[in-house]
Parts: structure tokens; C-alpha cells; sequence
């Protein structure tokens, strides 16, 4: 905040809170002396109402009503709607305080009301006198900074002209020095030329010139560096011009970058600090209160939609958020993964459930967890795509300065440019009135029924690859070759059996440890706990397998972590030793083996079983040759015979590996699952081969 708007605050504050004082004892004379004399009353219990008047102004106050450095130039209409909505949102808090704590009987609803209108006329007929008389006289007292103008006399002419138009009324010009001309003795308005550059030092410091401080306006052909130094010899205050780019439409602001002073140029004014935290407080805190409500929707959207279109119903979009920086905007997808097909033959793309989200714009509610996770707000500007950002204007481009919204002008209206125009508006003069304000005509179109709803053509696309993704995914790996595994129903049904019931037990009594070691991965570097990795399952349906990640967030750049002899071991091998893209706590969690604990969703969902070959990702298939109809005729397991007997001190290279899985795969039985799992146990205790 610079100082003309918080010395112009400061006035405002002043004669508000003043007042309220007066307003309340003026209604306290006319409710308790004029209309009804006082007689018992505890008259201590209505300064209640004064703290309380005050507070709910602070409060208000907080959240920037109204813009307070135009006060000095708003007129009278302006004023008194500014009036008006003080005296509505405190009075609006006090009533709502008073009812909410259920005392509003012990005060007089007469009382009440006077002091809401004695307010408004006092606090109106104040800011009038504060701004007609008090400022005016302050800037002709002795109390006003008396400034002297020293430049060219076109220069000095603009910065006497800005100057007296009341812009800042803490500076009277009492004097002009023009450096190009000798004007000395003339007037400018009422204003006189007091010296020249060549007699300055003589007129103003033999006369003793009665001045306080002195604007150099920028001039190439004046030493300011001299003048600064003479000034300031003398004791005053000396203010520099600083010459700048004709920019009007830039918002201005003098910085510093390290030690050097600068002008930093926006096209619009930021939001300030305050404001963007009230903001994302408010986010957060009413994310969380409808968090039940969204993870409700969710089990409903994710139980409808599997009955009638099985699959993914976050859909992550990238879209560009404060700053010009891209993240995943989520959606419920509401087509079906067969949409492309459907569209073709002319028939409806969407789902059940899918065509009531959309009707109810309630599609969009998993941005909730954009929210959340602070890519977005409940109201402002439209996220864009990167095609429609990279033909954005700059203007539009700089209203991304701070979050885009779920909602905001662009959902309310169709003019673009008059949508341009407030959104830079809202940002430059935000208060959470604006957000209510918003979202009111926002839920009244969608009442009636006139909620602007357009999905592009970049937006359907998007849903449309989505879903045909997840057909691809779907699709079993192709493979050489059929095998008939042996093993007798009897046995599978038990093994499914045991798979439900032991993972059920495993993650009920292990989801406390889990969630402890899901928040030390997420401690370590703020990336996400749990990895799922593709790999190929039973007759080569295509699984996600998942674990606690025990990598860094960038593992996947293999040239930056690994030497040319370990990129070709794990091109060989799919491991490395001593992997140096493990964090900390993921070499604890893959010594112990707890990096797999999230495999028991897997296995109670039924990808993958207890005790079973090891899933392998697809170039892995590579290794088997000709048995990989063999190998991949059973359910991959959490352990299984290699994983128990050698774990990673055998590997591909020499056959081994593959020899201890197709020996599981022509024995599997109840007896060998057993014991496998015993060796399981025993090795994970001794830690045999971990790594």
C-alpha cells in the first residue's frame, strides 16, 4: 500500500468509526430519553453493540469494500452508494451475530433501527466534511507539505496541473523554479515562478523561501544529482521525477529489484498478498465442508457408471492457471468409452449418470480437488486450453495473475470483451462481495434455466481420446501361442477365496501403517505417495499394479540419475543396484518390502493373486520367448516362487529367472502356495536379496 492510500484509509477509518460512536449514543438518547425513559435498563449491555458496530467494521473492513485511494475524487452518487453498503454489511453482521447467539430479545428492535439509519446519515454528512473541508484546509494550513516544483517548464506545468487536481492532497505547491526560461516574479494560476536555475540559490536560501520540500521533474538538461545534494544541504526533502514510458493503461509500482530501485509495469494491478490468502483460506475452508458431500457423489458416479460403462471417471485436463502455468483440471467423464462408436452410428455418447451431471453442471465437481490443491478458485477467470491461451491477448493473458475459477464473469455472460473488462475489475478491486455477487447470478441463471453451458470442440475431443484410451488400455497384450494351465477348479476357487479373505484382513489391520507411510513418501518431497505401473496380467490383460513410490519425482530421466552401465543393466535386467533415484524412506520401504502393502487393493480386487509369478511389464515378455502363453496362463501374485527363493540376487541374464517362474506355473498347487508364503515370510525377516 503506498502512502496516499493508507493516509487516505486512515481518514476514512477515522470518520467511520467516529461514526458509529456518535450514531449509537444519538439512538441511545432518542430510543431511552424521547420515546421511553429509561427506568431499569442495564445500560452496560448495549456498549455490547457499540464493540460489536466497531469489530463487524474491522471485520468488513478486512475484505475491502469499496476502493479507497479514488475517495478523494468519487462524487457525492459515489459516496453515498459507499455509505450504503457500509452501513448495510456491518449492520448486515451485527444482526447476524445478535440472532445466531440467540440475544436479540434483550435489545430493542427500535434501537436497532435508529442506530442503523443515524449511521448512515452521520457517517455520509462526515465523509462529505472530511473530504470538502478537512483535506482542503489541511492542504492550505502549515500542517500540508509545501512543495516547491523544479524542472522544464513543460514539465513543471504537468506536475503542477496533477498535483493541484487533488489527486494528493498532502503536497500545496508553494513555488516554481523553471529551469529553460527565466520566468522569475511571473504567476503560473495562483502560483509564483520564484527563481530561475541561474539565482535559485540565492532566492530561496538568502529570502529563506518558507517551502518544506522540492519535486525535481525529470530533465535531461538539469544535474539532478546537484540539486539533490544543495537540497538536502539545506534540510529539505527532495522527491525525483522519474521519467517513464508512456504506459497509461500499465499499472505502476516502485520496487526494488535487490538493491536497485525500479518501476515495475503490469497491465493490470496485482491482487494484493492479503487478498489472494482471504481468498484461498475461504477456498480451502469450503472445500473441506463439502469434501463428504463430493466423496458421496463420487462412489455414486463411480457405481453408475461401472454398471453401464466400466472404467476412469476422473478425467484430467491440462489447462493454464495463475502465472501461465499448466495443471490437471478433473471432470467426471460423462460419455461412455464407447462415445466415438456411438457418436458415428448418430446415438447418444453419454452415460446415464453422465447426462444428469451435465444437466446439473455438476461434472465439474471434481475441481473441488483443484481447489484443494491450490490450481484453483471457486470464482474467477476461465482456465484456458493451449491453443486458446496461445491466441489470447495480453491483457487476458495478465488476468491470469491469479487463480481461475470454477465460475466467474465468463460463466454469466457472452460479451467477451465486457467479460475481459470486469475480470480485470474483479481483480483489481476484489472483496468476497464480488464472489457472492458472482455466484448469485450465476445460481440464478442456472434456475432459470439460462446457465451458459459451451462445450468447444477441444473439450469434447478431450473426453472422446479419453475414453478411446481407455479402450486401448483394455485390450490384452497380443502373444505367440495358446497354454491350458492344468490347475483344477477346486484349487482356484479356494486361492480366490483365500486372496479376498487375507487381503480384506491385511489392509483392515494394516491401514494405519499405511497411511503413516503414505504421509513420510509425501513428507520427503510433496510428490504423490502411491505409483501405479502398467504391467501385463493373466492371458495378457493389460493391469495396473500399485505401490508406494520409492523413487524421486523426476526417476523417469534416466540420463540424469544413471551412469551408462546402470541405464544398461536395466535395459537388460529391469533393476539396477543401488538405484540412486531411491529416496530415503523408499529404500527402508524396499528393503522391507512395505512399498508393496497397496498391492493388497490388487489382489482383493482380483488383477492379481497372493502367490503367483511376479507381473511383468511388457518388454519383460520378451524374455520368455516361446513359454509366454505358459508363463502369463496364471494370475501373477504379491510373492511367488522366485520372488521367495531368490528374490533380486537371480536374473534374466542367465535363464534363471524365467526357470523358477514356469516351474510355479507347472506346479502351482495349495502345498507349493503354502509354502512359498512361509519363505516369504522368512526371507522378508532375514531380508534376504532385498534391495
Amino acid at each position: 500500500m503506498n502512502n496516499l492510500k493508507r493516509y487516505t484509509t486512515y481518514i476514512i477509518n477515522i470518520v467511520d468509526i467516529s461514526a458509529l460512536i456518535i450514531s449509537f449514543f444519538l439512538a441511545f438518547f432518542i430510543r431511552f430519553s424521547l420515546i421511553v425513559k429509561i427506568k431499569s435498563v442495564e445500560i452496560e449491555r448495549y456498549y455490547y453493540i457499540l464493540l460489536l458496530a466497531i469489530v463487524a467494521y474491522f471485520l468488513v473492513n478486512i475484505f475491502s469494500i469499496y476502493k479507497k485511494d479514488d475517495f478523494l475524487q468519487s462524487d457525492i452518487f459515489k459516496d453515498f452508494i459507499d455509505c450504503l453498503k457500509t452501513t448495510a454489511l456491518v449492520f448486515g453482521v451485527i444482526v447476524i451475530v445478535i440472532n445466531f447467539a440467540k440475544i436479540g430479545p434483550v435489545y430493542s428492535r427500535l434501537f436497532e433501527v435508529v442506530y442503523l439509519i443515524a449511521f448512515f446519515v452521520i457517517d455520509f454528512i462526515l465523509r462529505t466534511i472530511a473530504k470538502r473541508t478537512l483535506i482542503s484546509n489541511y492542504q492550505s494550513s502549515n500542517v500540508g507539505e509545501k512543495l516547491i516544483v523544479f524542472g522544464s517548464k513543460e514539465d513543471v506545468i504537468k506536475a503542477y496541473a496533477n498535483i493541484n487536481s487533488g489527486n494528493d492532497w498532502r503536497y500545496r505547491v508553494v513555488g516554481l523554479v523553471f529551469s529553460d526560461i527565466d520566468e522569475k516574479g511571473n504567476k503560473y494560476e495562483d502560483t509564483k515562478v520564484v527563481s530561475n536555475i541561474d539565482d535559485i540559490e540565492n532566492d530561496l536560501e538568502a529570502t529563506r523561501f518558507d517551502y518544506d520540500s522540492v519535486l525535481l521533474v525529470s530533465n535531461s538538461n538539469v544535474d539532478n544529482k546537484k540539486w539533490l545534494e544543495w537540497f538536502q544541504d539545506n534540510g529539505k526533502v527532495v522527491h525525483i521525477s522519474i521519467g517513464e514510458y508512456n504506459l497509461s493503461d500499465s499499472f505502476r509500482k516502485v520496487d526494488n529489484v535487490a538493491s536497485d530501485p525500479v518501476i515495475t509495469y503490469r497491465l493490470i494491478s496485482p491482487m494484493s498478498l492479503r487478498q489472494r490468502f482471504i481468498k484461498r483460506l475461504l477456498g480451502i475452508v469450503l472445500s473441506l465442508l463439502l469434501l463428504p458431500l463430493f466423496l458421496v457423489l463420487t462412489i455414486l458416479v463411480k457405481l453408475f457408471t461401472s454398471l453401464e460403462s466400466p472404467g476412469k471417471i476422473l478425467i484430467p485436463r491440462t489447462r493454464v492457471g495463475r502465472n501461465n502455468i499448466c495443471f490437471q483440471q478433473y471432470h467426471f467423464r460423462v460419455y461412455r468409452t464407447d462415445c466415438d462408436e456411438r457418436i458415428k452410428q448418430g446415438k447418444s455418447p453419454y452415460t446415464f449418470i453422465g447426462r444428469i451431471l451435465r444437466a446439473l453442471h455438476m461434472d465439474g465437481a471434481p475441481m473441488l480437488i483443484n481447489v484443494l490443491g491450490g490450481n484453483m478458485s471457486y470464482i474467477g477467470p476461465k482456465a484456458p486450453n493451449l491453443s486458446k491461451y496461445l491466441s489470447m491477448s495480453a491483457m487476458e493473458k495478465n488476468i491470469l495473475s491469479v487463480n481461475p475459477g470454477i465460475i466467474g464473469y465468463w460463466s454469466c455472460s457472452k460479451d467477451e470483451s465486457a467479460t475481459k473488462r470486469q475480470e480485470k475489475e474483479y481483480i483489481e478491486n476484489w472483496s468476497i462481495f464480488k464472489d457472492i455477487s458472482i455466484f448469485s447470478i450465476a445460481t440464478l441463471r442456472f434456475i432459470s434455466n439460462r446457465a451458459l453451458r459451451i462445450d468447444g470442440e477441444t473439450h469434447i475431443a478431450e473426453e472422446i481420446k479419453f475414453c478411446n484410451d481407455i479402450l486401448e488400455k483394455r485390450k490384452p497384450m497380443e502373444y505367440a501361442g495358446e497354454y491350458q494351465n492344468k490347475a483344477n477348479i477346486f484349487y482356484l476357487i479356494i486361492k480366490r477365496l483365500f486372496d479376498i479373505v487375507s487381503s480384506a484382513l491385511a489392509i483392515i489391520i494394516f491401514f494405519i501403517p499405511m497411511a503413516i507411510v503414505a504421509l513420510l513418501v509425501f513428507l520427503e518431497d510433496g510428490g504423490t505417495p502411491f505409483y501405479g505401473h502398467e504391467r501385463i496380467g493373466q492371458n495378457g490383460k493389460r493391469i495396473k499394479i500399485w505401490k508406494f513410490r520409492s523413487m524421486r519425482l523426476d526417476a523417469g530421466n534416466l540420463e540424469d540419475w544413471l551412469t551408462p552401465e546402470q541405464i544398461e543393466q536395466y535395459r537388460k535386467e529391469f533393476k539396477i543396484t543401488d538405484d540412486p533415484r531411491i529416496t530415503k524412506i523408499g529404500n527402508f520401504i524396499r528393503k522391507t518390502s512395505i512399498d508393496e502393502l497397496p498391492q493388497l487393493f490388487n489382489i482383493l480386487s482380483g488383477t492379481l493373486s497372493v502367490v503367483g509369478p511376479r507381473p511383468i511389464v511388457e518388454e519383460e515378455t520378451l524374455q520368455y520367448g516361446e513359454d509366454i502363453a505358459k508363463f502369463l496362463s496364471v494370475k501373477p501374485g504379491l510373492t511367488g516362487y522366485w520372488q521367495a527363493y531368490a528374490r533380486n540376487n537371480v536374473g534374466y541374464e542367465d535363464g534363471k529367472r524365467q526357470e523358477m517362474e514356469l516351474y510355479y506355473v507347472d506346479n502351482c498347487s495349495l502345498a507349493l502356495d503354502i509354502k512359498i508364503l512361509f519363505k516369504t515370510v522368512i526371507s522378508v525377516l532375514k531380508r534376504d536379496g532385498a534391495g
